[in-house]
């Protein structure tokens, strides 16, 4: 965040965006990083010793988020959601069941998701490994 901040700052003064959207902007950023975060604890509980292992599902579980939320409804995906939010455009809304759901509140319903399913699975690696 530290080393992202002068430049996205940078970039938002020369497109002319407000700095409460930038601000926000780094909480979405945070709290992405705190989502796919907890999958690194996860894979670290789960395989304490193999290195190798660990490090290729985690950077394997984050590109295949990134992809498949891409392909299946763009609204999922981190960098569409946050080049939308700056651009101040309207994502398309979900329609299932038909019902119509907004773009954002399915977007954090899948990161919110994202973490609580990396914490159950963190938890249940701790516990597991205290058990044996």
């Amino acid at each position: 965040m530290l080393l992202a901040a002068p430049l996205l700052v940078w970039a938002g003064a020369i497109a002319r965006v407000p700095a409460a959207a930038i601000f926000s902007v780094f909480a979405l950023i945070f709290f992405y990083a705190l989502a796919v975060g907890v999958w690194g604890l996860a894979a670290l509980a789960l395989w304490e010793r193999k290195l190798e292992t660990r490090q290729v599902f985690v950077r394997a579980f984050f590109i295949a988020t990134v992809f498949v939320s891409a392909a299946v409804y763009l609204p999922l995906n981190s960098i569409a959601f946050l080049l939308s939010f700056l651009e101040e455009k309207e994502l398309a809304r979900l329609i299932l069941l038909g019902i119509h759901w907004p773009a954002s509140a399915v977007h954090f319903a899948f990161h919110a998701l994202l973490l609580g399913s990396g914490l159950w699975i963190y938890r249940r690696a701790l516990i597991e490994r205290i058990e044996s």
